[in-house]
């Protein structure tokens, strides 16, 4: 059964970074609601996220966010690096990096980058022990670093390029990142982004190539369809998780996207991976 880890008992989590060094073996399925980095110092197994398989062990990095399903399968304990933050404390920066990247964040490190990443690591949590006083502006620092190693990793490997778009779109999409899961209005975005519901909806296409609405929609049909093949929620509970507030408009889309409903997909799913 999948499990929701949160920050909710952990309240100094939610306004700033937490790193930590940690043993970890076998962990079930499970989201969160904040951003979390696991670098693995030394480990034998392997991290399906999102339903995608990929090697558990030393040297491999993985960025979670918080629409992400992971679990860890390993036949003994392993030792990670793990870094926590709410997408709301990260800096502009990092969040472009993070959302001009798609699918599963997960690559191997070079040795060179590999050793760099671990030593942030120990200056992050230098820097979080709560024995010592928090600089803020250093944790954020160190953050992008981290990041922005990972990201260039997952670039060369896959030979991507940095998708550019205008700062202030890089900004609302960010923000429906963050909050697709609640009821989103035109309005409410608008104000977020000082622009006007007209000239958001039509800046927001001219630089997107799509209209703001299947935008949303589509990040919620994704994340619909990771809780169909990760959790053992009915279609209902799905539909509210990912913000819909129509059962019938989300299985209308759903089916539209997919090809099938949210149960015939966990069905193929059980049945490929068996």
């Amino acid at each position: 059964m999948e499990k929701e880890y949160t920050l909710m008992n952990h309240p100094e989590k939610c306004y700033k970074v937490v790193s930590k060094k940690y043993a970890i073996g076998s962990v079930e399925s499970h989201w969160h609601d904040f951003y979390e980095i696991e670098v693995v110092i030394c480990g034998d197994g392997k991290h399906i996220i999102n339903g995608k398989e990929y090697v558990w062990e030393t040297g491999h990095i993985y960025f979670l966010r918080t629409t992400d399903f992971h679990r860890i399968d390993s036949t003994k304990r392993g030792l990670v690096h793990q870094i926590q933050f709410m997408p709301f404390n990260m800096p502009p920066e990092v969040l472009n990096l993070i959302n001009d990247t798609t699918g599963n964040i997960a690559t191997h490190l070079s040795q060179k980058d590999f050793s760099a990443v671990n030593s942030l690591c120990l200056m992050l949590q230098d820097n979080c022990d709560k024995r010592k006083v928090y600089n803020e502006k250093v944790a954020s620092n160190i953050l992008y670093l981290i990041v922005n190693t990972i990201i260039r990793s997952l670039s060369d490997k896959n030979k991507l390029s940095p998708l550019m778009v205008d700062e202030r779109i890089t900004g609302i999409i960010n923000y429906i990142n963050d909050h697709f899961k609640e009821k989103l209005s035109l309005e409410g975005i608008a104000a977020k982004s000082y622009l006007s519901k007209n000239h958001l909806c039509s800046y927001f296409k001219k630089e997107t190539g799509m209209t703001i609405f299947s935008y949303i929609k589509n990040i919620r049909l994704d994340y619909a369809a990771k809780l169909a093949v990760t959790t053992d929620m009915k279609s209902i509970e799905i539909c509210f998780a990912c913000g819909y507030g129509s059962a019938s408009n989300f299985l209308k889309d759903f089916r539209n996207r997919f090809g099938q409903s949210p149960m015939v997909m966990r069905k193929n799913h059980n049945r490929d991976n068996k």
